[in-house]
């Protein structure tokens, strides 16, 4: 059934964006169905049938659901802030050191929801911003433009530092990162 609902909509117009955001669709709900399951007690071959199912539900609704014009480097990012939100859960992990296994389960959980909730929030400009649009907030972490802020990502950037030292002047190689970028 799945190979035949693909093709069926794989004869529409899929942008490579919407096609990215599918993949990770299945990817975290593939996850969300492992973890909701483990967390409600399912048996082994239930517990495997539920992550497969969830998965499949996540490829179709972000298949449905995906802003038709995304860009893959933005469902990328989404998908990187669900990652570093999971991987903070393993870290509470790490330092809370729960008793029981469904709590080392639900903070990742919990923790990688709270991750892409967050990056769909922060990236809402990002297609805008590197397609050079109107409401272009720039490279930095934090941007000021016309009046509102926002939060971006910013990248690594090569610099030249000059430093003062024994030979006197030099000039050495740097990464660079913009934290504040504001257009008045």
């Amino acid at each position: 059934m799945g190979v035949a609902a693909g093709a069926v909509l794989s004869r529409g117009d899929v942008s490579p964006g919407v096609a990215t955001a599918a993949n990770f669709g299945a990817l975290w709900g593939s996850w969300f169905g492992f973890a909701g399951g483990y967390l409600a007690d399912l048996d082994d071959d239930v517990l495997l049938a539920v992550t497969l199912l969830a998965g499949d539900a996540g490829l179709a609704s972000m298949a449905l659901l995906a802003p038709r014009n995304v860009s893959r480097s933005r469902a990328r990012l989404v998908s990187i802030y669900g990652v570093i939100g999971g991987i903070s859960g393993l870290g509470l992990d790490l330092l809370l050191q729960p008793d029981g296994d469904k709590v080392a389960v639900g903070i990742p959980l919990a923790t990688s929801i709270v991750g892409l909730a967050v990056g769909v929030g922060t990236t809402r400009n990002y297609d805008a911003t590197s397609r050079g649009g109107a409401d272009a907030s720039g490279p930095g972490l934090l941007n000021l433009s016309r009046g509102e802020w926002s939060v971006g990502t910013p990248l690594p950037v090569p610099r030249l530092l000059d430093l003062d030292g024994p030979a006197g002047r030099t000039r050495r190689p740097a990464l660079g990162f913009t934290l504040l970028n504001a257009r008045f």
